[in-house]
């Protein structure tokens, strides 16, 4: 389980590195270009996929109950110790942006896209590094 926890981890930073190259542009330019809309779109949902596979995936090797639905998977990894409590309870917003992309794909809105890509990308940084620190203390 640990090698494919860390597997997802070095494909989460490959797509949270192609978010960071666009970090940059503008709204309007994300408007616009309707390639880069859909890369973005695409990275995010890709990116946030594999978060909740690595909390299923801990939530399983912890013998946890199984959560309702993808918010409370994020949240039952903070009450279990693995992420900050305060940073599982505002990351599980992005669980809600997850099903957005995927069940609300034309209704996606360009501010809350672009929030994201300008504002939120260390909040995948924050989530791998809590996850390679329990890793490592499971090792121990």
């Amino acid at each position: 389980m640990k090698q494919e926890v860390e597997d997802k981890l070095e494909r989460l930073e490959k797509r949270v590195s192609a978010l960071r190259e666009h970090s940059d542009t503008g709204l309007e330019e994300l408007e616009e270009d309707t390639m880069l809309m859909n890369a973005v779109e695409r990275n995010f949902q890709v990116a946030l996929e594999i978060v909740l596979d690595i909390c299923s995936m801990l939530i399983s090797e912890e013998g946890m109950e199984k959560p309702d639905d993808y918010r409370q998977m994020i949240s039952a990894l903070g009450e279990k110790g693995v992420l900050p409590e305060d940073f599982a309870e505002r990351f599980e917003g992005a669980a809600g942006f997850r099903n957005i992309l995927v069940h609300q794909y034309d209704e996606v809105d360009m501010e809350k896209l672009h929030n994201r890509l300008t504002e939120d990308l260390e909040d995948f940084d924050t989530f791998a590094q809590n996850i390679a620190r329990y890793l490592k203390e499971k090792q121990e």
